[in-house]
């Protein structure tokens, strides 16, 4: 992401938030690189970020048996979108496995 985006991604949390926003450009440089929002695609990579935050909040790791209800939970959002954003016109379709 170039420098400038960053900047105007700041400054409008700044705008937004009415206070100053320390550090936001390194955190989504960080994200940028890191591109972890790819991994929710995938739920082996998906259970792996789940349970990357579950050790950083001192919980115990999701059984590898949660590999079976992602995908009936991603298509349970998937169906509901329009509900849980209303107003945002959203019209998610389930990518289709390459498998």
């Amino acid at each position: 992401m170039p420098d400038l985006l960053r900047v105007v991604i700041e400054s409008a949390l700044e705008q937004i938030l009415g206070r100053r926003v320390e550090h936001i450009g390194k955190l989504i440089r960080r994200f940028s690189i890191e591109r972890f929002m790819y991994d929710y695609l995938e739920d082996v990579r998906l259970l792996k970020r789940l349970n990357q935050i579950m050790a950083r909040v001192g919980l115990a790791a999701l059984p590898i048996a949660m590999l079976n209800w992602l995908p009936i939970a991603r298509q349970t959002v998937y169906n509901q979108a329009s509900d849980l954003l209303p107003g945002y016109g959203l019209s998610l379709e389930p990518q289709k496995s390459e498998a």
